[in-house]
């Protein structure tokens, strides 16, 4: 199984470890993602959760990609455009502010 901190170069743990701050995070996981396997995706979020980050996970149908009405598990989707636009961005007004 993959890990999300695979990118990195360091472990789950290492990485937040490290982390100087518990950033707010939104992350949008597909069920049928054969790169991030919804299994690897819940336990790396819940041990960021477990490490105090405030953290909220969307989980929606599809794969990693989708185009709009692409059909995944006999269903049409909205895309993965479309989740960003209607799950992330609307956080850009919560007021998060880096650490300073």
């Amino acid at each position: 199984m993959r890990s999300r901190y695979r990118d990195t170069g360091s472990s789950r743990q290492a990485s937040i470890a490290a982390a100087t701050h518990r950033f707010n995070t939104v992350h949008v996981a597909h069920l049928r993602d054969d790169t991030y396997p919804i299994s690897v995706v819940r336990a790396e979020t819940n041990a960021m959760r477990d490490a105090g980050f405030p953290l909220e996970r969307v989980e929606r149908e599809g794969n990693h990609f989708d185009e709009p009405g692409a059909m995944v598990n006999g269903q049409r989707v909205p895309g993965t455009d479309a989740d960003i636009r209607s799950v992330l961005l609307p956080h850009i007004g919560d007021g998060w502010t880096s650490p300073g």
